[in-house]
């Protein structure tokens, strides 16, 4: 096999390569030849200002997923792509997963007011699901109040569970939601000793 003797562009280091490889290159144009790939330059992309930010960057339009996101999310809205269906009431553009507006949910009273509800409101509405729903209002309130800062016991801050002094299955079924989560019946604890609480190995 015929060689011929070059010299690489970066290194000026004489090396050999093929002449078919040679004369290939030569009939693309190639002029220039390396001896290894670390002495091949690297490919340079062109830079463009991103779209979002300003800022220069190698990608077409956006330097980053969150500025494509923002920029996205700010065209869908003004364009209204998304709002598709209508407010069964006052017929406004809203999303089509939707059946009522904002305004129109809260003014028929479709917006659950915990407040009110009593124990067997809630299970009527949810019955495999209430004792939930009532710990998560139970933890909203309780966060208003601070009682998840830290657990009363030890003042583990990391991760605090609300708790209930008196649990929920000894009120009445009639009993208000707000009553079960009066801010005098809750308690912030460490998963600890919430479970010791529950064993009634702790006596707050």
């Amino acid at each position: 096999m015929k060689t011929i003797n070059l010299i690489c562009d970066t290194c000026k280091k004489h090396f050999e390569r093929p002449m078919y490889t040679y004369r290939a290159n030569q009939k693309v144009g190639q002029n220039h030849f390396y001896c290894c790939r670390q002495c091949q330059p690297k490919p340079t992309k062109p830079l463009h200002t991103c779209q979002e930010c300003a800022n220069l960057t190698s990608n077409a339009k956006y330097c980053s997923r969150t500025c494509a996101t923002k920029a996205i999310g700010k065209k869908t809205k003004e364009s209204g792509i998304r709002c598709k269906g209508k407010c069964k009431l006052c017929k406004k553009k809203i999303s089509s997963q939707r059946t009522y507006c904002e305004q129109c949910y809260k003014e028929q009273g479709f917006k659950k007011d915990y407040d009110k509800m009593t124990l067997e409101d809630c299970k009527k509405r949810g019955s495999n699901l209430y004792h939930a729903v009532i710990r998560v209002h139970a933890r909203k309130r309780a966060q208003v109040f601070g009682l998840l800062d830290k657990c009363r016991v030890c003042n583990y801050s990391i991760f605090v569970e609300c708790c209930h002094i008196k649990s929920i299955a000894s009120y009445p079924i009639n009993t208000l939601i707000s009553v079960v989560n009066d801010i005098t019946n809750l308690v912030g604890l460490c998963p600890n000793h919430h479970a010791e609480f529950d064993k009634g190995l702790l006596k707050l």
